[in-house]
């Protein structure tokens, strides 16, 4: 199971991060931040060290610490708006990596509230995968959407056992998220970028 540590940020907060995610592994930061239209984009940076991650889940202000210690490094990223092959790239697996996050976010929020509660900032790390307007390119690194995707499955992972603990994997609605994180991965076994993972 891939590990990915992850802290989900309250709009009372922050106005600018909504959330990030860490591959300790790659080595790889996810930041997620929001924008006027209260849609999110996610931003990724490479050679992180854990006590990077650490600082930010710690700062008492997110968006000082993204600026000043994130942003400020060198760690290059380059939006892609004019990329038309990565555009649909990103429109083809819209379904991966934005409906299915939510599908078994909602599905656990409307079948048990207070387990969605307790867990919280993982079940809201993926829910918030709706609000997605596009993804930004790691300068220098083509296959980056590989850390989009390795992301995912580690907090879909992390949510599974969390409801097989609960539950067990025969509970319908628990089948309900498995059939779906198998359709996931399924999916993003179809697109050849991930042969480099």
């Amino acid at each position: 199971m891939v590990e990915v540590q992850h802290t989900w940020v309250a709009p009372s907060e922050s106005e600018f991060i909504r959330g990030f995610c860490y591959l300790p592994e790659s080595q790889v930061l996810e930041v997620r931040i929001k924008h006027d239209d209260n849609g999110q984009t996610a931003y990724y940076y490479m050679d992180i060290p854990q006590y990077v991650y650490d600082g930010f889940k710690n700062a008492d202000s997110y968006g000082s610490y993204y600026h000043s210690r994130i942003k400020a490094g060198n760690y290059g990223f380059r939006d892609h708006n004019s990329d038309t092959e990565l555009r649909q790239l990103e429109k083809d697996m819209k379904d991966l990596l934005l409906s299915e996050p939510f599908t078994i976010a909602s599905t656990v929020r409307r079948h048990d509230p207070e387990l969605y509660n307790q867990n919280r900032e993982l079940f809201e790390m993926l829910a918030d995968r709706q609000y997605d307007r596009h993804l930004i390119n790691v300068e220098g690194h083509e296959n980056f959407i590989q850390f989009t995707i390795r992301i995912i499955h580690g907090l879909i992972d992390e949510a599974l056992d969390i409801l097989t603990e609960e539950y067990g994997e025969d509970e319908p609605f628990v089948a309900e998220c498995i059939e779906i994180a198998e359709e996931s991965l399924e999916e993003s076994r179809n697109y050849t970028i991930l042969q480099t993972i």
